[in-house]
Protein backbone atom coordinates (compact mmCIF):
# COMPACT_ATOMS: atom_id res chain seq x y z
CA UNK A 1 0.00 0.00 0.00
CA UNK A 2 1.62 3.56 -1.09
CA UNK A 3 1.73 6.27 1.47
CA UNK A 4 0.20 9.01 1.04
CA UNK A 5 1.01 12.36 1.28
CA UNK A 6 -0.05 13.02 5.03
CA UNK A 7 1.19 9.86 6.05
CA UNK A 8 4.28 10.76 4.81
CA UNK A 9 4.05 14.39 6.48
CA UNK A 10 3.63 12.99 10.07
CA UNK A 11 6.25 10.29 9.86
CA UNK A 12 8.60 13.38 8.87
CA UNK A 13 7.07 15.87 11.65
CA UNK A 14 7.46 13.41 14.07
CA UNK A 15 10.99 12.87 13.52
CA UNK A 16 11.95 16.76 13.60
CA UNK A 17 9.26 18.12 15.94
CA UNK A 18 11.64 17.72 18.63
CA UNK A 19 14.38 19.56 17.19
CA UNK A 20 11.66 22.44 16.08
CA UNK A 21 10.47 22.88 19.76
CA UNK A 22 14.09 22.69 21.47
CA UNK A 23 14.91 25.68 18.98
CA UNK A 24 12.06 27.78 20.14
CA UNK A 25 12.68 27.12 23.60
CA UNK A 26 15.85 28.15 23.33
CA UNK A 27 14.82 31.28 21.91
CA UNK A 28 12.95 31.99 24.73
CA UNK A 29 9.34 31.00 23.93
CA UNK A 30 7.00 30.42 26.34
CA UNK A 31 5.40 27.03 25.90
CA UNK A 32 2.10 28.27 24.40
CA UNK A 33 3.98 30.24 22.31
CA UNK A 34 5.98 26.79 21.33
CA UNK A 35 2.78 25.10 20.40
CA UNK A 36 1.00 28.20 18.73
CA UNK A 37 4.65 28.25 16.64
CA UNK A 38 4.46 24.42 16.03
CA UNK A 39 1.21 24.29 14.59
CA UNK A 40 1.85 26.99 12.32
CA UNK A 41 5.20 25.65 11.11
CA UNK A 42 3.25 22.50 10.78
CA UNK A 43 0.54 23.82 8.44
CA UNK A 44 3.18 25.97 6.64
CA UNK A 45 5.62 22.68 5.57
CA UNK A 46 2.36 20.22 5.04
CA UNK A 47 1.10 23.10 2.64
CA UNK A 48 4.06 23.49 0.95
CA UNK A 49 4.95 19.89 0.90
CA UNK A 50 4.49 20.07 -2.69
CA UNK A 51 7.85 22.23 -2.81
CA UNK A 52 10.58 20.21 -0.67
CA UNK A 53 13.60 19.27 -2.59
CA UNK A 54 15.99 18.72 -0.02
CA UNK A 55 16.31 16.97 3.17
CA UNK A 56 12.66 17.57 5.53
CA UNK A 57 14.54 18.43 8.55
CA UNK A 58 16.73 20.96 6.77
CA UNK A 59 13.82 22.43 5.08
CA UNK A 60 11.39 22.64 8.30
CA UNK A 61 14.44 24.66 10.14
CA UNK A 62 14.67 26.95 7.89
CA UNK A 63 10.37 27.21 8.03
CA UNK A 64 10.73 27.75 11.43
CA UNK A 65 13.57 30.26 11.62
CA UNK A 66 11.17 32.10 9.06
CA UNK A 67 8.17 31.82 11.21
CA UNK A 68 10.22 32.64 14.36
CA UNK A 69 11.45 35.70 12.55
CA UNK A 70 7.61 36.66 11.64
CA UNK A 71 6.55 35.88 15.17
CA UNK A 72 8.82 38.39 16.90
CA UNK A 73 8.25 40.82 13.90
CA UNK A 74 4.46 40.74 14.86
CA UNK A 75 5.03 40.82 18.61
CA UNK A 76 6.78 43.81 17.91
CA UNK A 77 4.13 45.00 15.78
CA UNK A 78 2.06 44.55 18.70
CA UNK A 79 3.49 46.19 21.19
CA UNK A 80 4.38 49.46 19.41
CA UNK A 81 0.47 49.16 18.66
CA UNK A 82 -0.75 48.95 21.90
CA UNK A 83 1.89 52.13 23.45
CA UNK A 84 0.94 54.03 20.38
CA UNK A 85 -2.44 53.33 21.14
CA UNK A 86 -1.83 54.44 25.10
CA UNK A 87 -3.87 50.89 26.43
CA UNK A 88 -2.68 47.40 26.98
CA UNK A 89 -5.00 45.67 24.75
CA UNK A 90 -4.77 42.26 26.58
CA UNK A 91 -2.70 41.02 29.10
CA UNK A 92 -0.79 38.37 29.07
CA UNK A 93 -1.20 35.45 31.08
CA UNK A 94 2.34 35.05 32.30
CA UNK A 95 2.18 38.24 33.84
CA UNK A 96 -1.45 39.40 35.54
CA UNK A 97 -4.17 37.36 37.18
CA UNK A 98 -7.50 36.97 36.00
CA UNK A 99 -9.05 39.57 37.36
CA UNK A 100 -6.89 42.24 35.54
CA UNK A 101 -7.30 40.39 32.43
CA UNK A 102 -11.36 40.40 32.47
CA UNK A 103 -11.23 44.45 33.60
CA UNK A 104 -8.72 44.87 31.01
CA UNK A 105 -10.97 43.41 28.05
CA UNK A 106 -13.67 44.72 29.31
CA UNK A 107 -12.44 47.68 29.46
CA UNK A 108 -11.38 47.57 26.12
CA UNK A 109 -14.95 46.14 24.82
CA UNK A 110 -16.69 49.35 26.11
CA UNK A 111 -14.06 51.65 24.11
CA UNK A 112 -14.40 49.55 21.17
CA UNK A 113 -18.54 49.66 20.86
CA UNK A 114 -18.09 53.46 19.91
CA UNK A 115 -16.81 52.65 16.87
CA UNK A 116 -17.97 51.92 13.33
CA UNK A 117 -18.66 48.70 12.93
CA UNK A 118 -15.89 47.42 10.45
CA UNK A 119 -13.13 49.51 12.46
CA UNK A 120 -14.92 47.54 15.74
CA UNK A 121 -14.51 44.20 14.11
CA UNK A 122 -11.29 44.98 12.74
CA UNK A 123 -9.68 45.53 16.66
CA UNK A 124 -12.07 43.12 17.66
CA UNK A 125 -10.39 40.37 16.03
CA UNK A 126 -6.71 41.85 15.72
CA UNK A 127 -5.86 43.12 19.56
CA UNK A 128 -8.82 41.68 21.77
CA UNK A 129 -8.64 37.74 20.09
CA UNK A 130 -4.76 37.93 18.94
CA UNK A 131 -5.38 37.46 15.05
CA UNK A 132 -2.93 38.65 12.69
CA UNK A 133 -4.02 41.13 10.07
CA UNK A 134 -3.60 38.65 7.75
CA UNK A 135 -6.30 35.89 10.14
CA UNK A 136 -8.43 39.52 10.35
CA UNK A 137 -8.81 39.99 6.55
CA UNK A 138 -9.25 36.74 5.90
CA UNK A 139 -12.43 36.43 8.65
CA UNK A 140 -13.47 39.67 7.28
CA UNK A 141 -13.26 38.99 3.73
CA UNK A 142 -11.21 42.58 3.10
CA UNK A 143 -8.03 42.85 2.13
CA UNK A 144 -4.83 43.33 5.05
CA UNK A 145 -4.22 47.17 3.83
CA UNK A 146 -8.03 47.48 4.58
CA UNK A 147 -7.43 46.01 8.00
CA UNK A 148 -4.48 47.94 8.55
CA UNK A 149 -6.59 51.17 7.40
CA UNK A 150 -9.68 50.40 9.64
CA UNK A 151 -7.61 49.93 12.31
CA UNK A 152 -5.73 53.23 12.10
CA UNK A 153 -9.39 54.63 11.83
CA UNK A 154 -10.63 53.42 14.95
CA UNK A 155 -7.22 54.37 17.01
CA UNK A 156 -7.98 57.86 15.65
CA UNK A 157 -11.62 58.11 16.91
CA UNK A 158 -10.44 56.70 20.71
CA UNK A 159 -7.71 59.08 20.88
CA UNK A 160 -10.55 62.21 20.09
CA UNK A 161 -12.56 60.00 22.42
CA UNK A 162 -9.65 60.12 25.05
CA UNK A 163 -8.91 63.15 24.47
CA UNK A 164 -12.85 64.78 24.52
CA UNK A 165 -13.33 63.24 27.44
CA UNK A 166 -9.75 64.45 29.32
CA UNK A 167 -10.65 67.91 28.53
CA UNK A 168 -14.24 68.01 29.34
CA UNK A 169 -13.51 66.64 33.06
CA UNK A 170 -10.18 68.86 33.39
CA UNK A 171 -11.45 71.56 31.45
CA UNK A 172 -7.98 71.83 29.20
CA UNK A 173 -6.66 69.37 27.48
CA UNK A 174 -3.61 67.13 28.21
CA UNK A 175 -1.55 66.82 25.56
CA UNK A 176 0.31 63.20 26.73
CA UNK A 177 -2.82 61.51 24.99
Amino acid sequence: MESTRHDIFIREWKSVKGDVAAFLSMKGCSPHEIEDLMQEIAIIAFENLHTLEKDFGDWVKGITRNAYKDYVKRTVRQRNRESEFGVKMFEDDRHSNLENQIISREYVRAILGDLKPLDRECMEYHFVNGLTLEKTAENLKISTSGVHYHIESAIKQIREKLLKSQTSSSGKVNQDV
